[in-house]
């Protein structure tokens, strides 16, 4: 890194930190000063290896070190010395954690973020003394912060001022905003599931054009701010076998992109990568009820010809559960394509799918949609080839519309008989009388229940499914572990199946059910025990009686202390 006094400091792993200072008398133009962890000098740097360096807009030098945390370099009596953990920044988180710094950089605000193998770690530059800094930190298991993962591998500012963060295992977060209140970041991220060829990202630069490129461990990726559109390069574009290194990366005056790796400078010049195009369309290929073709339904298929030609498909009301399976004819780079697809009318957001070619869903309800699949090839940003098919699910018999108008003709006759059986009842029989409301209800009831021992209607089914739920949520409310995949594996279904069907039928994704529940449970508790609030944040299964506090705040208008006293105060 160059300092604004034209100073070049050097990171080094193992040997400490270097600067060079420029001297007119050296031969080479500057002179150079090591500077390495010494066990009896309190002030010296606090480890050898340094992974960054990072001057901030005020003007102060810091050091990211894997092992020794962040160090602040200042000049004090003419020698240099440096702060960090133990003897000057005193806020400094506890416990060992954030000590393995890999990145940082400053957002426009003035805000410094700081990348760790333990989470983000974030603190204001307006500050005289070091020991006045408050570090926040935000890492995976705290329920408010929405990092993909604990490691951050790199962390850049582009020239629209926006950090970028890289993020192990999971590709790109891009730093959307701060809330105020509860001092939480809020990340946007780009991952596999939108198209990065990789979901580790090493290093980030961005080219004359604005584009942004990542260094990742498949190779490079180009991210185009204006379309969010990505483009990843890899050996089937001539990229070369190389092991790109973290962070090492520079954009060259020309315009050229160097990056860091274990084989040497990687140089190319952005505007010379060429894509390849390829016209090419999408079909649906197959498909599916209950896994079987419909084409094979017996003497009475739903498609008698193959789904290929089909524009229209139309099924029973017992068929709602259906895969679809669908392929682009793209011979040339099959392995750069990925798909999206929605069913809509059912669904309000489309599915990333990656290179998966098959889309399922279950118990979709009577009515008309649209399935659409999109293709998408990463050497061809600009180019999409999509594919519909309108799907119609028919209703039972008992939902058609003449059913529904021969109902309302017997009720109306019934309510008819009723009111004149009601007005020839004397005073000394009302007892005995049957209301009209109780007649109509247990005559329609009669006509369409019919004996003990008749079929059970899908709203039976789909209350004996909730209270199934409800009953394994209960059970397990203690456990704070108790998840999604737990739920969906006791009723033996695949998560994306459960959380579909929960949606339909209850209008509450699976997370917000389970909370509902335990929120529910725990007002019980305050009003029949004596429990304190940690205890009965526990025993519904919330570990941090903050958060508890916080949700059922949210549901109840009251913070539990506030609903105890009122209950009690009764």
């Amino acid at each position: 890194m160059e300092d604004k006094n034209g100073n070049l400091w050097f990171a080094t792993k193992g040997r400490g930190l270097v600067r060079a200072e420029p001297d007119g008398n050296s031969p080479l133009g500057f002179s150079f000063t090591r500077f390495e962890h010494d066990p009896e000098n309190p002030r010296s740097i606090s480890g050898n290896n340094v992974y960054s360096v990072y001057q901030d807009s005020r003007g102060r030098i810091w050091a990211g070190l894997m092992g020794g945390g962040l160090n602040l370099v200042v000049e004090a009596d003419g020698a240099t010395e440096f702060l960090h953990k133990h003897n000057g920044l005193e806020q400094y988180p506890a416990y060992g954690l954030y000590m393995h710094v890999r990145t940082m950089t400053e957002d426009d605000s003035g805000r410094m973020w700081v990348g760790t193998t333990d989470g983000l770690m974030s603190f204001g530059l307006d500050f005289e003394n070091p020991a006045q800094i408050r570090f926040e930190t935000y890492w995976q298991a705290n329920q408010e912060s929405n990092l993909a993962n604990n490691d951050v591998y790199t962390l850049y500012k582009d020239s629209d001022s926006r950090v970028w963060a890289g993020i192990f295992g999971v590709g790109l977060n891009l730093l959307a905003g701060c809330d105020s209140l509860s001092r939480m970041p809020v990340f946007s991220r780009c991952g596999g599931a939108d198209g990065l060829g990789n979901g580790v990202v090493k290093s980030v630069a961005e080219d004359m054009d604005g584009n942004l490129w990542f260094a990742t461990e498949a190779g490079l990726s180009c991210l185009c701010k204006q379309t969010r559109q990505l483009r990843n390069f890899d050996k089937y574009d001539g990229f070369l076998n190389t092991d790109l290194e973290e962070n090492c990366v520079a954009v060259m005056p020309n315009g050229d992109i160097w990056m860091g790796s274990r084989q040497g400078i990687l140089s190319f010049t952005p505007d010379r990568m060429e894509n390849f195009h390829a016209e090419y369309n999408t079909y649906i290929v197959d498909f599916y009820v209950f896994d079987k073709k419909t084409c094979s339904f017996g003497q009475h298929p739903s498609l008698a010809k193959s789904v290929v030609y089909a524009d229209t498909l139309t099924l029973a009301h017992d068929q709602s559960t259906f895969a679809i399976e669908f392929a682009a004819l793209n011979f040339r780079n099959q392995n750069r394509v990925s798909y999206k697809y929605i069913l809509e009318g059912f669904e309000t957001e489309m599915h990333s799918n990656g290179a998966n070619r098959t889309a399922s869903y279950t118990g979709v309800p009577p009515g008309e949609y649209t399935f659409r699949v999109e293709t998408l090839d990463d050497s061809n940003p600009g180019l999409q080839s999509c594919r519909t098919l309108h799907i119609v699910v028919l209703p039972p018999w008992w939902l058609t519309w003449q059913v529904a108008v021969g109902c309302a003709a017997a009720v109306v006759v019934l309510a008819f008989f009723a009111l004149r059986k009601a007005k020839t009842c004397t005073k000394n029989d009302c007892a005995e009388r049957l209301s009209v409301s109780d007649f109509v209800s247990e005559s329609v009831e009669n006509q369409f229940i019919g004996t003990e021992n008749a079929k059970r209607t899908p709203a039976g089914k789909d209350a004996e499914f909730l209270d199934k739920i409800r009953r394994i949520i209960e059970e397990n409310m203690h456990n704070s572990e108790f998840n999604i995949d737990a739920i969906a594996s006791n009723i033996g279904l695949s998560r994306s199946s459960f959380f579909k069907k929960l949606k339909s039928l209850a209008g509450l994704a699976p997370v917000d059910l389970v909370k509902d529940i335990r929120l529910n449970k725990s007002a019980e508790l305050i009003k029949t025990t004596g429990l304190s609030i940690s205890e009965i944040a526990s025993a519904v299964g919330f570990k941090d009686s903050g958060y508890f506090s916080k949700c059922f705040r949210k549901k109840f208008g009251r913070t539990p202390r506030e609903y105890s006293a009122e209950v009690r105060g009764k």
